[in-house]
């Protein structure tokens, strides 16, 4: 713990996203993939597989149409873990990396895989403009409900309106992940509404139009092939101090694990293969309890 808190301390990021906890939850990442990397590593694989996989399927298509696949583009790259690198480096002439904040440990893969260019922005829509306010309020997100819910659909002043522009930025890519980002990005605006009291539907429209944009986004560079990696159900299994056995909390359902679904996933297709992420087992989170996610891999295009 105290080595995360220091390099927290001195690690470089922006203002809002030092407010928003993103390097510290990078950095605690690194420290549970550390303590866990076995069970971590097999997610990793399947990821890795996935994109491969999908790649060279699509490779044959663009071949018989004599198209070349020459720039990438991932969304939520992190700390690159869920990409296998060195097959991408080969296969792509260009790949962008796109995150809120990448830790210097990161940006040191450039010396090895010069092709990657890291682009630090804000894919939330809304973090950088609500942690850069001098004193966050709650009518950040009234407003919001109110003005996107306006019958002017294109109202220049809509908190989520082309915040980011990413295309401007990149242009077109042939190919674009979105890596395990897909479930996060509706956890802290949760969080903050429901501290603030706001009411349910209101977080339920922020949180969908959330992840419309974020689909938005992927196909605003126009690809030939977009793949999207997330989290779409969580098992929670907990075990009883007293009697060992396992039992679920607060729910009359007989089987052993209490389930969580995504509610706002009817977005998205259905995924092309699944797998289970063992997150956290018992003793990561707290000592009775595991974290097991269902996982998805999709082509959106």
């Amino acid at each position: 713990m105290l080595q995360e808190f220091f390099q927290h301390l001195f690690a470089k990021e922006s203002h809002w996203s030092r407010k928003s906890g993103l390097a510290k939850e990078q950095i605690a990442i690194v420290h549970r993939y550390r303590r866990n990397k076995d069970l971590w590593d097999r997610h990793y694989a399947r990821c890795h597989q996935f994109l491969i996989n999908s790649l060279e399927n699509q490779s044959i298509v663009s071949n018989q149409h004599n198209e070349t696949m020459e720039t990438l583009a991932i969304f939520g790259a992190g700390l690159l873990h869920d990409v296998p690198l060195d097959y991408l480096s080969k296969k792509f002439l260009k790949i962008y990396a796109i995150d809120g904040v990448f830790l210097e440990q990161t940006k040191c893969l450039q010396k090895k895989y010069p092709k990657i260019q890291f682009i630090e922005c804000d894919l939330s829509h809304w973090q950088k403009d609500y942690f850069d306010q001098k004193n966050p309020s709650p009518k950040f997100f009234n407003d919001f409900f109110k003005i996107e819910n306006s019958n002017n659909i294109h109202n220049s002043n809509s908190i989520l309106n082309s915040r980011l522009n990413i295309s401007q930025l990149i242009g077109q890519c042939d190919a674009v992940f979105s890596m395990n980002i897909l479930s996060q990005l509706t956890l802290l605006p949760t969080e903050l509404m429901t501290k603030f009291g706001i009411q349910e539907d209101i977080q339920k429209t922020f949180c969908h139009k959330i992840l419309k944009h974020h689909i938005n986004d992927l196909l605003s560079l126009n690809p030939k092939i977009c793949l999207l990696v997330t989290d779409f159900k969580q098992f929670i299994k907990e075990t009883s101090k007293e009697t060992g056995k396992n039992f679920i909390k607060n729910s009359t359902n007989s089987d052993k694990h209490q389930t969580f679904e995504h509610e706002f996933f009817n977005l998205l297709p259905s995924p092309s293969d699944q797998w289970d992420w063992s997150l956290a087992p018992r003793g990561e989170l707290a000592a009775p309890i595991e974290l097991t996610l269902r996982v998805g891999g999709y082509h959106i295009l």
